[in-house]
């Protein structure tokens, strides 16, 4: 039940009975009140910690739970946050953060001259895709200001879309074996170092070292599907380093 008071509140808005969730770590609730002043939280208290009529609008929640907004983590919302900008499905849920451009599809950097294909025109027709550099897109979001906040990634490498253009998977490779295989990637990365402190040849190293993941990978795990993974990655790799390939080999690839 909310009520208005008539006396003179400190505070905007006041939670009573409410069951907390800091969100620190602990999954232990605690039972308590909850003063807010614009956006911010300004009292979080025990039960009667508050005075009565403390707050211009004061809601009892009767055991509701309140907790820190949740994160959605992988959304397609790169269009949305701009459209509709209440985002009222996500924050009826408790969610205030969006984390868009999954899958390799975003919203940029990139535009298109006809409809874009699947998995593309997921966001919409080419009449959405107006940002060619991501810096567009941003300041976009920043001046529409979306009722969440928005996390947002670049589409993957190697999109077919885009006629297979985009980096060169090494740091995409970096961050997936980090995870799943740390000890190759820390053997490889060893090789990595020497290789362009040796040569200064930054290419040459990354080349060397994504040809022995699937070594190491071999030589400290029995997982099939790891190594299926680390070999396809490593060819993908090197198949994108097929112009350095060439420059080494005619002695006119940079060093650093």
């Amino acid at each position: 039940m909310t009520t208005e008071t008539a006396s003179a509140p400190k505070y905007d808005h006041v939670l009573r009975d409410a069951v907390i969730y800091d969100g620190g770590g602990d999954a232990k609730a605690t039972a308590g009140e909850i003063a807010i002043n614009g956006e911010r939280i300004v009292h979080v208290g025990g039960p009667k910690s508050l005075p009565p009529g403390a707050g211009k609008i004061e809601t009892n929640l009767r055991g509701r739970a309140v907790a820190p907004g949740f994160i959605d983590a992988h959304t397609h919302d790169d269009r949305i946050v701009l459209d509709a900008p209440d985002m009222l499905p996500k924050i009826s849920q408790g969610v205030t953060t969006v984390v868009a451009g999954n899958c390799g599809v975003s919203l940029a950097p990139v535009t298109f001259a006809s409809e874009p294909p699947p998995p593309m025109n997921l966001l919409g027709n080419r009449n959405v895709y107006e940002f060619p550099t991501f810096a567009a897109y941003a300041r976009a979001i920043r001046e529409t200001v979306p009722g969440v906040n928005v996390a947002a990634l670049v589409g993957h490498i190697f999109p077919v879309w885009l006629g297979f253009r985009g980096g060169k998977g090494v740091a995409t490779g970096v961050g997936i074996f980090l995870v799943l295989a740390p000890v190759a990637l820390l053997c490889a990365g060893v090789v990595f170092v020497a290789i362009v402190a040796l040569t200064r040849y930054v290419s040459l190293g990354s080349i060397v070292a994504a040809i022995l993941i699937p070594v190491f990978v071999w030589l400290l795990s029995d997982l099939r599907p790891l190594l299926i993974a680390a070999t396809v990655g490593a060819a993908l790799i090197v198949f994108a380093h097929r112009g350095n390939i060439q420059r080494l080999a005619s002695h006119t690839e940079s060093r650093i």
